[in-house]
């Protein structure tokens, strides 16, 4: 080739145009995704197969684990082969046979316009013919004519254990370059001129492993342990009797011809010689093991060989180690066949292991040669005072920063997500935990990890090593340690409740719960079960709407065993009755209420309150004063509350896949106004679905004023001397007990046969919907007993296995008390749609019946043309005045509208719905035709032809709805029937 100057862009289009031979030469065994070439790196310590990605496009490639970086394919080369820029120019154009000087040589001779056309790849020298006939089988050969008979020949068998893979045979005193031994391979298959028969040849890529066989009969729970060569690999199966001992064909400078998938998602141990090669083979062992899968990769320790030496026990025969003081006992170059010759058996391999495959050396004790590069357990040490690297140079350890533990690998309900959790004290002393996500390992050279590390008060080291060290450390650390993050409480499986800082039950796997922001939820528990029982509970007796707010804490658990629907109660009525002590009392079961770890409020954003109802899951979420939430976002913030699902949200890469929150809550809330009243102050109303997901509840029990200017929202004082005295002293008693009543609801509720707690809940329901219910409530009506339901039967299951100390029947009365009260609130047990129909129709006729309607005294079609002239008219009022002996005289008023002034007035209604609500309240004049719901009329102004109109009686709308006023039943709440458990 020419020398004069180098031609990098000829070079770099021609490398481009050839990427995937490029490729294949200098990164064998990598894999496409999508535009990328991805692979581990082959010049550090590397297990994730896709830290190492080239560009396929355009060659710019990175590892995004240390930073290095390049803009084409000379670069690349030069940085895998630590050559300089030109030296990799050469190489390239020697490869793809192209002189590097070409287009600047003498300024006469032009680069081609166009690139050559792609040359068909040429045929390999050999290609293996699998499977194998069986008459081929049978004349594999034992000998060479010029060699003779090998002293030894190992055969590579398929997994059947009858093909003949490979066949590879050991010459000892061979004359060829002086050397002691020499091997040849036998392959079955086709040669360049055709020829098929036995070659004396390996395949080019793809060679299969030595000991398949062994490997397709045992369970994929099984070791393998990986050694150099086949001699190695047989004795390492004696001294390592409970593993699959293999090796792969020509040694550790073939490694990347090797096809190691068979070892995918196995745990791998390897035993490398004793010299440089060995030490040098662990890196691209490594890689290769990476992209094939392999569960875990573990080089052995084999600086131990050199401390102990084997014995036995002269009077037992047992096996026994004697540590040796001279560190050179263990032969250069030996492998596992020299240790079975030096006298080890399986026994001393297992004493001498004791402490894992990879040993425990002594504290100070400078790391082995294959360590100190490739075991990251080696080269750092965790000490009680710190983290510590082996620093070479210096032949001593080296402080990193504080002591950080690695707790676990973590990984979500997807098996995605993997991460390093971690565990700390910062500088105050706290302990702090970090799941580190693993893309912040390989994201701009690790240095999120770290800064995020130091955010939350890790102590680094001030020397200039320690943040790579660091980041050395966390990439390279591995464990065998699984949990699944969940960050949402409450039931994960049919057995296991996640609470912040337990798991209650036995779940099917480790499962930790980790937020960002653990305030979201705190539980904490004060005192014994009996304190909160009688310093608190025993106040709820006789109180029934503060049992109410109790219970419905207890429900929230019951949630996913009954399969019910999130669910919400607003307490609402004037300040200083009470309603801010329900909340606190209700948040006593779970936690401390006064302190704000457990209570929150309405404001904060949308956003934030998905955060913190996915952290209270399956529990009892508190939010006070309503009023503090923009009015403009409160309904739909109900409305999301209830349904339990948050926004999706899309993920760096554009996925949403399980990132949108999810949960089941009970929640309750108390302010001065309605939901409706509060919606109102930005102009809208709420939609019959929100106000199903909030159920408004006065907090006015009394209709006495004095009574309630005494006792707020309470029945009973319980001789404290008033509501305020009362109020005073459970917020008092809250704040010394609480928590210990959900530990144990959650533990009765874990060791009761989950079929069995359902059907009794179910029947407990049922029982409250067949007392409160009438006939003729509507589907509303239904659902939201069937909320109060599942609160009465979360109470009566407290008190039947003893959390609160009430009787029987006294959690069902006060939900059925407050379901009442809900039912008056809304004003009947009908469709609140339909009610709110009617309410409308009333005040439009009340309040506009003067001004929006014409009047019409006269019997004939006309109107008096004296009278004030009626603006945006809906119609015609006629009033009819009788005289009564008993009453005197009486007037009522009948409105004539058509069809278009109906819409008018009932604007957002569906007007043929309207008439029909009309039609069954007795207020709508119609034909006596079956299904009409107009009346034909001749109306003033037009003529003499009737006109189809709706006649209202305003009068039948006037009557008040009486049928539910009903207490039901007596305060002891003794004549429920409640199933026992």
């Amino acid at each position: 080739m020419s020398t004069g100057k180098l031609n990098f862009k000829l070079i770099n289009d021609r490398a481009l145009q050839s990427i995937d031979s490029v490729l294949s030469r200098w990164l064998p065994n990598g894999k496409r995704q999508g535009n990328e070439y991805v692979i581990a790196n082959p010049t550090r310590p590397d297990s994730s197969a896709g830290s190492f990605s080239v560009n396929l496009t355009n060659g710019v490639w990175c590892d995004f684990a240390t930073d290095d970086k390049g803009g084409d394919l000379i670069a690349l080369v030069a940085y895998l082969d630590r050559t300089k820029n030109g030296e990799a120019c050469k190489a390239l154009g020697q490869f793809l046979g192209i002189d590097p000087a070409m287009g600047h040589q003498g300024n006469n001779i032009q680069q081609s316009a166009t690139p050559p056309p792609k040359q068909k790849p040429p045929s390999p020298d050999f290609e293996p013919i699998r499977p194998i006939p069986d008459g081929a089988l049978k004349s594999c050969p034992t000998s060479i004519r010029n060699l003779g008979k090998p002293s030894q020949y190992w055969d590579y068998l398929a997994s059947d254990g009858k093909q003949i893979l490979l066949r590879v045979m050991r010459f000892d005193n061979t004359a060829t370059n002086g050397r002691a031994k020499g091997y040849r391979p036998f392959c079955y298959g086709r040669n360049n001129t055709g020829r098929v028969a036995w070659h004396s040849k390996a395949p080019t890529a793809n060679r299969p492993l030595y000991g398949l066989y062994k490997l397709a009969t045992t369970p994929a729970t099984t070791n393998i342990l990986l050694c150099e060569g086949e001699k190695a690999a047989d004795a390492a199966q004696v001294l390592f009797p409970d593993t699959v001992a293999m090796t792969w064909p020509s040694g550790s400078k073939a490694i990347s011809k090797a096809d190691f998938t068979p070892l995918r998602s196995r745990t791998v141990w390897y035993w490398p010689d004793n010299d440089k090669a060995g030490a040098d083979s662990i890196a691209p062992l490594r890689a290769v093991l990476g992209v094939a899968g392999v569960a875990d990769f573990i080089p052995l320790d084999i600086k131990l060989f050199s401390q102990y030496r084997p014995d036995a026990n002269p009077n037992t025969g047992e096996a026994k180690l004697n540590t040796v003081t001279n560190d050179n006992q263990w032969p250069d170059k030996a492998d596992a066949a020299d240790a079975l010759a030096l006298g080890w058996k399986a026994e001393h391999i297992e004493l001498l292991l004791k402490n894992g495959p990879t040993g425990s050396p002594k504290q100070n004790a400078k790391p082995t040669e294959q360590s100190n590069n490739n075991d990251i357990t080696s080269r750092y040490q965790s000490r009680p005072e710190g983290l510590y690297s082996f620093n070479s140079k210096l032949e001593k350890y080296q402080c990193v920063g504080g002591p950080l533990q690695v707790t676990a690998r973590s990984r979500d309900k997807h098996s995605e997500g993997w991460g390093l959790l971690v565990s700390f004290q910062d500088f105050d002393g706290l302990e702090k935990e970090w799941n580190i996500p693993g893309c912040f390992l390989v994201t701009e050279g690790g240095n999120k990890a770290v800064e995020g590390l130091i955010h939350r008060g890790y102590r680094l080291a001030s020397h200039r090593d320690a943040k790579n060290q660091l980041r050395e450390f966390l990439m390279g650390y591995d464990t065998p340690q699984r949990v699944r993050l969940v960050n949402r409480m409450g039931w994960h499986g049919h057995n296991a409740f996640m609470l912040p800082d337990r798991v209650v039950g036995e779940p099917a796997e480790p499962l930790h719960y980790y937020n960002d922001a653990p305030s979201l939820c705190k539980i904490t528990v004060a005192g014994e079960l009996s304190d909160w029982r009688d310093n608190i509970a025993k106040y709820c007796e006789r109180n029934s709407l503060l049992t109410f707010a109790v219970c419905t804490a207890f429900a929230g658990p019951f949630l996913d065993i009954q399969g019910t629907e999130s669910c919400g109660f607003h307490f609402f009525g004037d300040s200083s009755l009470g309603k801010s002590t329900l909340l606190k009392i209700a948040a006593s079961v779970y936690g401390n209420p006064n302190t704000g770890e457990y209570t929150k409020t309405w404001r904060t954003t949308d956003n934030a309150l998905e955060g913190m109802a996915a952290a209270h899951s399956d529990c009892l979420l508190v939010l006070d004063e309503i009023g503090q939430i923009e009015p403009r976002i409160v309904g739909e913030t109900v409305y999301s509350l209830g349904s339990g699902v948050g926004k999706s949200r899309a993920t760096e890469s554009g996925n949403n896949r399980g990132n949108q929150h999810r949960w089941r809550i009970v929640f309750i809330s108390s302010g001065e106004k309605t939901l409706t009243d509060h919606m109102a102050e930005a102009n809208r109303k709420p939609q019959a679905g929100m106000e199903m997901r909030l159920l408004t509840i006065p907090a006015n029990p009394h209709t006495d004023s004095e009574a309630r200017r005494n006792l707020g929202n309470f029945e009973h004082d319980h001789g404290l001397g008033g509501g305020a005295a009362l109020s005073t002293l459970l917020t008092d008693n809250a704040s010394r007990y609480h928590g210990s009543p959900i530990i144990r609801l959650i533990e009765a509720m874990v060791a009761t046969d989950r079929d069995n707690l359902a059907a009794h809940l179910n029947a407990t329901r049922e029982n409250f919907k067949f007392e409160i219910l009438g006939g003729s409530a509507s589907g509303q009506a239904h659902r939201a007993a069937d909320k109060f339901a599942l609160v009465a039967a979360a109470g009566e299951y407290a008190s039947q296995i003893g959390v609160t100390g009430w009787k029987q029947g006294w959690a069902t009365y006060a939900a059925s008390r407050a379901f009442r009260s809900w039912v008056a609130m809304r004003g009947g047990d009908g469709n609140i749609e339909d009610t709110k129909a009617i309410n409308h129709v009333r005040e439009m006729l009340t309040k506009y019946g003067e001004s929006r309607f014409s009047r019409w005294e006269n019997e004939d079609a006309r109107i008096d043309e004296h009278a004030p002239r009626t603006m945006e008219r809906w119609g015609f009022r006629k009033t009819v005045t009788e005289q009564d002996s008993m009453l005197g005289g009486t007037s009522e008023n009948t409105y004539y509208l058509t069809r278009d002034g109906l819409k008018d007035m009932c604007k957002g209604f569906d007007i043929v719905h309207v008439a029909r609500l009309l039609k069954e309240h007795e207020a709508l004049e119609t034909d006596k035709e079956e299904g009409r719901l107009t009346k034909k009329v001749r109306l003033p102004g037009s003529g003499k032809k009737a006109v189809n109109c709706y006649v209202i009686n305003l009068s039948a709308l006037l009557f008040e709805d009486d049928s539910l006023t009903g207490e039901g039943g007596s305060e002891t709440g003794d004549h429920w029937d409640i199933p026992s458990l």
